[in-house]
């Protein structure tokens, strides 16, 4: 599984100068963790949780101070889906806070500072 049944929503949410396939690889590399942080579940597996957090999905529930800072954080990872280097530091980006939210309206709720490094 992957993040790339959300492509038509990582393409209609792309801020101008963001390559798709960075945005699917950063969904791919959250999603990934998040289910061997806490397992996939019914309601939400672990692509669709990064999906959210991303600002792919949930859009309009979030403040617009956590997509500014999204923004901004997805712009220091342009290049990522081909640089090993760029994907590991992402990966290493991702507080507990974030790995272990409930669900992805509440790690939203609880503001960018506390997801990611």
């Amino acid at each position: 599984m992957s993040g790339s049944r959300f492509w038509t929503e990582i393409i209609n949410t792309l801020y101008p100068g963001e390559d798709p396939t960075d945005i699917l690889t950063m969904i791919d590399i959250l999603g990934r963790a998040r289910n061997t942080a806490v397992g996939p579940n019914e309601l939400e597996d672990g692509y669709k949780f990064a999906a959210g957090v991303i600002c792919v999905l949930l859009r309009p529930f979030k403040p617009p101070s956590y997509i500014q800072a999204l923004r901004i954080f997805r712009q220091r990872f342009q290049g990522i889906a081909n640089s090993t280097h760029l994907q590991s530091t992402f990966s290493n980006s991702f507080s507990p806070g974030l790995l272990y939210a409930p669900n992805a309206l509440a790690a939203i709720n609880a503001g960018f500072n506390a997801l990611f490094y």
